[in-house]
């Protein structure tokens, strides 16, 4: 240190309430400004909350060791997290040996005097963990329109000349030109219809098999994308087919992603993982009778591409896989990350019985006295909405626009762990946040 500044900049922000930058991912942690306590060390220096490292009590009290905490939100923070005990050996040796003819050079026996366990390695050995395992095996199923055999890719140069097709620029103009050329096998999707046309065309045909998804097929049946291999009279467009297994293996199979905006695929993913034992494009978008003219359609018939209703399924598996306090931020991450998400009301009524568990405890009783148990919800949830609107505003997003009722929230009831009136401390942490929201417009 040179006349008490720190040359590294490790000074931290002061800060009233840890929240994230939503436009560049960083983390701005809670500090409060406590100059005016003038804390100073035996040497004479004056020092703040700025100097205070991340830590956690628990942790540090529980290991007794140096442990510092902080938020993983990007996948550069693995490199700090890993680096240190997967670090090779920063030392060789380098031995210089004269072999005579006679002499062999043993190298087993070298590579044993000289060879060096690494961190990673020897922990995985001293405590017995497996050396080789197997998981379950994911199959990458892909999708496609039908392709129409009157309309082929040309090929700009000589005939079959793929890889000098210059006008071929994007991945999906190559599938194409390879499926209606005739110059791969059949695909795995076609592969699925064939597979439960013949499968319906027999006299006795096994129910497991109907019942069957897309995604599911793997788990019964192997690709072999050359099958049959041994008949040279097939031609190669036709070759490729869902072989039974013969051993039971883990597997499942996993479509790949389609954005929302590629409506027709988007739709025809959506019906492929939902339906059961299709045999064909045309029976994929034909519903209880009903050959609808594209697979949007015929997903809105079925409710599976309704905003409203994927939202719903959306927080509901949140809320099984999360908890209370996660539930919360991926709410108004969702809030704030997703414009076209309208429903914030009616999605909170919903789940705020269980994202309101981190707050009723402490309103079940005051003044050592209990509280009746609608008394301490009321004031729970009017902690929770608190919460979020308090979260949304450090994230920059106008709660004007939510219809959530942040007006009802009666800030003399929102205590905090230790049960001391926040009421001042919020006010001032609202007038930060509108203050840094007006500073990012103006720079914008």
């Amino acid at each position: 240190m040179l006349h008490y500044d720190c040359p590294k900049k490790r000074e931290k922000k002061l800060c009233w309430k840890t929240f994230i930058n939503n436009l560049t991912g960083r983390v701005f942690y809670q500090r409060r400004d406590n100059t005016n306590d003038k804390i100073t060390l035996g040497n004479g220096r004056t020092i703040n909350n700025s100097f205070v490292v991340l830590y956690n009590v628990f942790l540090l009290k529980y290991f007794n060791g140096h442990i510092n905490i902080e938020i993983v939100n990007q996948v550069l923070a693995v490199t700090y997290l890993f680096k240190y005990f997967v670090k090779d050996g920063e030392t060789n040796k380098v031995n210089i040996e004269v072999l005579f003819k006679e002499e062999k050079k043993d190298e087993i026996c070298e590579f044993q005097k000289i060879r060096c366990v690494e961190p990673t390695d020897a922990t995985w050995r001293i405590f017995e963990y497996p050396i080789v395992a197997n998981t379950v095996t994911v199959e990458v199923l892909y999708i496609h329109l039908k392709p129409n055999d009157k309309e082929k890719y040309t090929i700009p140069l000589e005939e079959n000349d793929f890889f000098n097709a210059p006008h071929l620029h994007k991945d999906s103009d190559a599938l194409m030109h390879l499926l209606t050329t005739k110059t791969v096998g059949r695909s795995k999707l076609m592969a699925y219809f064939q597979l439960m046309e013949e499968e319906y065309s027999k006299s006795n045909p096994d129910n497991e098999i109907q019942a069957l998804t897309y995604e599911l097929i793997p788990t019964l049946f192997k690709w072999d994308p050359l099958y049959p291999k041994d008949d040279e009279s097939i031609p190669r467009h036709q070759k490729g087919a869902w072989i039974r297994r013969v051993r039971k293996t883990k597997a499942i199979g996993r479509i790949v992603r389609i954005a929302k905006a590629n409506k027709e695929l988007f739709a025809m993913r959506t019906l492929l993982i939902h339906r059961k034992g299709i045999k064909s494009f045309v029976d994929l978008r034909t519903i209880d009778g009903i050959q609808f003219s594209t697979f949007d359609e015929a997903a809105k018939y079925l409710n599976l591409t309704d905003k409203e209703n994927l939202q719903k399924e959306y927080f509901d598996e949140l809320g099984k896989i999360l908890t209370s306090r996660e539930f919360i931020n991926a709410f108004s991450i969702y809030i704030c990350q997703a414009p076209e998400f309208k429903e914030h009301k009616k999605v909170f009524d919903i789940h705020k019985d269980y994202m309101n568990q981190i707050f009723i405890q402490r309103y079940r009783t005051s003044n050592g006295q209990p509280v009746s148990e609608i008394l301490a919800i009321q004031q729970a949830n009017s902690h929770l909405q608190y919460e979020i609107c308090i979260t949304l505003g450090a994230n920059g997003y106008d709660i004007k626009k939510s219809n959530l009722p942040f007006g009802t929230i009666f800030y003399p009831d929102i205590i905090n762990y230790d049960g001391d009136d926040i009421e001042e401390d919020t006010r001032a942490l609202q007038k930060y946040i509108d203050s840094a929201t007006k500073c990012s417009k103006t720079s914008l």
